[in-house]
């Protein structure tokens, strides 16, 4: 639907405008309603952004918690080999 209003309107109309003209059209009563429909889904669109974990957040009481003994591995190159080969 939205392609064919961007071939009726000037290509100078962005998606917004687009809306505009449609909510301009319909009567006041389902404007209202737009507007309440559009209020929740940013409420519920903002909540998930709060509610958001980073990977970090939920792992940072695990790092560091097994010691292998292996040390470093990036700085043993032999052990790497070895490892990548056996398998």
């Amino acid at each position: 639907m939205i392609n064919s209003l961007k071939k009726q309107s000037s290509e100078d109309l962005n998606l917004t405008e687009l809306i505009v003209n449609l909510l301009n059209k319909l009567p006041i009563e389902k404007q209202e309603e737009i507007f309440s429909f559009t209020q929740f889904i940013s409420e519920k669109y903002h909540t998930e952004l709060e509610n958001q974990v980073s990977f970090y957040d939920v792992a940072k009481d695990f790092i560091g918690a097994v010691d292998s003994g292996l040390g470093d591995l990036s700085t043993n190159k032999q052990y790497l080999h070895e490892s990548v080969h056996e398998k």
